[in-house]
């Protein structure tokens, strides 16, 4: 899955430590929903503003549609406001939203297509206790968890994806190591601050600070389907 974010929100998804416990799980078959529409990758830009405790996003979904609808229904947190929804071509999609629910028109589709939905919104982000520290962006910095639903997604078609993402994270650091990781993450603060940051300039960042060739490892579990092996 592609990705592009700003880097602030970046290297937040990159520095969370820890494994998800995962018991094994027997196959399933797949379900009419899954049969019928799949994520291809997301491209998400953020600007956050640590002030005011808010974030602006643009997030592109590249749907894949194998058989016509009329409709697509999304899932993003209610705490964003959706200011518009459009189309490959730029133009504005008609949608309702019913709590963490946005469901969007899709005019004149006849077969199966790819189709590119771009959602640009914005909110407040900030859940803090007296004990545990939630969700946030704010001064002493930005935390926001994929479980916040941030982003939109398509409930039961998306959840592999974004899975295999965190994966892909914690192998690569693995792969690489903790110093040369970590390092690189600096080194893209350091350059990319307040611009986006592509998956491209990622790998050349880790592949400088490691000394090792990540062509393969890209190709395989960022492109490719499988998934990362990952030592919990």
């Amino acid at each position: 899955m592609h990705k592009k974010f700003q880097v602030a929100i970046f290297v937040l998804a990159l520095v969370v430590s820890g494994c998800m416990n995962q018991e094994e799980e027997k196959p399933k078959e797949e379900t009419d929903l899954e049969k019928l529409l799949s994520v291809q990758y997301y491209t998400i830009h953020v600007i956050p503003s640590l002030s005011d405790h808010t974030m602006e996003v643009e997030a592109e979904i590249m749907l894949q549609i194998s058989e016509p609808v009329n409709q697509v229904t999304f899932c993003l947190n209610p705490e964003f406001s959706v200011s518009r929804i459009t189309d490959e071509t730029g133009a504005s999609l008609t949608f309702e939203r019913e709590y963490d629910l946005v469901t969007v028109d899709i005019p004149d589709l006849k077969g199966a297509a790819q189709k590119r939905v771009t959602f640009v919104y914005d909110g407040m982000v900030y859940q803090r206790s007296a004990e545990t520290t939630w969700d946030y962006v704010g001064e002493e910095g930005l935390w926001v968890r994929t479980q916040y639903n941030w982003y939109p997604v398509i409930p039961g078609a998306a959840e592999a994806v974004i899975i295999k993402t965190v994966l892909m994270i914690f192998a690569l650091e693995e792969k690489v190591g903790d110093e040369p990781f970590f390092e690189a993450l600096r080194a893209l603060l350091a350059k990319y601050k307040g611009v986006s940051i592509t998956t491209e300039a990622f790998q050349e960042e880790l592949e400088y600070a490691s000394g090792e060739e990540l062509d393969q490892f890209f190709e395989q579990y960022y492109y490719g389907k499988e998934i990362p092996p990952v030592e919990c």
